[in-house]
């Protein structure tokens, strides 16, 4: 099953306010370039980084999600993937802490695996992700109250 992450907005804030700063100083410096009729290499260095960084941040924001597929839990964060084994999940738990993708909430999920593996998600929807985990791996702790769980 496909389960699209829960976004915060100031998490929104944290990926798009930096982008669209850049991006508005990026057109002030193409439009004095071509005031003053000298466009200046390092400007092209520049403009190319601020497309890196755009499409990083973008593949980000619109391209989380998690994955259940059989006994394995794929999870994408931009151009990033994992793969975590379902049985390896020793415990879940709750936080709420601003670090860790893959999630973009505060509202995460917390995943113990493997000896000393941690990662964080954030689906929208939390009882229906962890209930179907729950189904794969029995033996995992469920250290988080969900409604109905």
């Amino acid at each position: 099953m496909h389960f699209l992450p829960k976004k915060d907005k100031l998490i929104g804030c944290l990926i798009w306010v930096p982008v669209i700063y850049v991006l508005i100083i990026i057109v002030i410096e193409v439009i004095s370039s071509i005031i003053k009729g000298e466009f200046e290499p390092n400007l092209i260095l520049f403009i190319i980084a601020y497309v890196l960084m755009g499409a990083l941040l973008s593949s980000i924001w619109f391209h989380t999600y998690y994955t259940i597929t059989g006994s394995l839990l794929k999870m994408r964060y931009g151009i990033f993937k994992k793969t975590i084994r379902i049985h390896e999940i020793k415990a879940i738990s709750a936080a709420r802490i601003a670090t860790r993708p893959p999630a973009l909430s505060f509202d995460k999920i917390v995943l113990h695996y493997g000896r000393l593996g941690i990662t964080t998600v954030s689906p929208l929807e939390k009882t229906e992700f962890v209930r179907q985990l729950v189904e794969i791996n029995k033996d995992m702790e469920v250290r988080i109250k969900l409604k109905d769980l």
